[in-house]
């Protein structure tokens, strides 16, 4: 799994990858301005074709400071794990 990230105009744009996807259920991002406190900003259903698949997301927040992601990742028996 990786996860990436990048600003331009206003606007972060979020890349994951994920590897041999099974029994996944859904991707949450959350966003946060002190890297403590996240809030959840989109879902993405996870594909399970158990082969490399490639996501993204656009948050078109607007702030001028740093603005921290994570990425939950939740599987069908609703277990979790968290990629920041």
């Amino acid at each position: 799994m990786s996860f990436t990230g990048w600003r331009k105009g206003g606007v972060s744009y979020l890349h994951w990858v994920s590897e041999n996807e099974q029994d996944m259920s859904h991707f949450s991002l959350e966003r946060s301005l002190d890297g403590s406190l996240f809030i959840p900003v989109g879902n993405t259903s996870a594909r399970n074709r158990g082969i490399r698949e490639i996501y993204s997301k656009d948050d078109p927040f607007a702030f001028n400071g740093i603005v921290y992601y994570r990425l939950k990742i939740l599987t069908m028996m609703a277990a979790s794990v968290i990629r920041e």
